[in-house]
């Protein structure tokens, strides 16, 4: 509980998708104001500009909807992938694995009895300990974020960003 009595929830842009949104609306603003520009500059009536800008709008709200969809989901399948292939390395070589994560906690200046007690702790659970050696020996971090969510975020900032110079 907060010192307001609400119990605190992550919000949307604590969740991963902030840039998410800001990615879409800068695209969104500046790719329309472009193509708006390029037709007003051919001197086309406003029927055809209105025309060609709506058209130009969901084309590539959809485009970049649909890209950070693929992407997203492609950074889940590689993490998914490397868990299992950590997973299994931990089951076939705990002695090896653990040296790593003992490394890896060394760097950050744990020595002696802590050092040991954080090794007995993350080799309890195997699914922190392979987390914590795709995070730190392999820079990959698990999104938590829905690919789904992530593609409407990305769409809908673009549609509503990209009005502005539309309208």
């Amino acid at each position: 509980m907060s010192k307001r009595g609400f119990k605190h929830r992550p919000d949307f842009f604590e969740k991963g998708y902030l840039g998410d949104a800001i990615l879409g609306a800068s695209d969104g603003i500046v790719t329309t104001f472009t193509i708006i520009a390029g037709v007003v500059g051919a001197s086309l009536g406003s029927n055809v500009i209105l025309i060609l800008g709506f058209a130009k709008l969901i084309a590539d709200a959809f485009s970049m909807g649909a890209a950070n969809y693929l992407g997203s989901k492609s950074e889940h399948g590689i993490y998914d992938f490397r868990t299992k292939l950590e997973l299994e390395h931990i089951e076939n070589n705990p002695v090896g694995e653990k040296k790593e994560v003992k490394k890896i906690f060394a760097k950050k200046g744990f020595k002696g009895k802590t050092l040991d007690g954080i090794i007995k702790t993350v080799s309890a659970r195997k699914k922190l300990w392979a987390d914590i050696i795709l995070k730190e020996d392999l820079g990959l971090i698990n999104f938590e974020t829905q690919p789904g969510k992530k593609a409407w975020v990305t769409f809908w900032a673009f549609i509503f960003a990209g009005l502005i110079p539309l309208l």
